[in-house]
């Protein structure tokens, strides 16, 4: 492991081309690289980090700050709850 990042838990989500996304393993293979995966998401191409009301911060660099939440997708998060309900 690289000591410049540090992975707490795997509060890390992943989703397909379906949009569903699932809590992540996560693990630090390189400087600035983390490769995620979950198995019921075999193609992920959307990745969220500490993106919930309540989030779990557990990717952190050396001086022990937590990493800022970020998003990769564009999913309209309004209306996909207005779907499932």
């Amino acid at each position: 492991m690289y000591d410049a990042m540090i992975i707490k838990g795997d509060k890390i989500t992943i989703a397909g081309a379906d949009g569903d996304f699932r809590m992540a393993y996560a693990r630090i293979t390189g400087k600035d690289t983390v490769e995620v995966w979950h198995g019921k998401v075999p193609e992920p191409i959307h990745i969220r980090f500490a993106w919930h009301r309540n989030p779990l911060h557990n990717l952190y660099n050396i001086e022990k700050l937590p990493a800022v939440p970020f998003r990769t997708d564009e999913i309209d998060l309004l209306r996909k709850a207005k779907r499932s309900r």
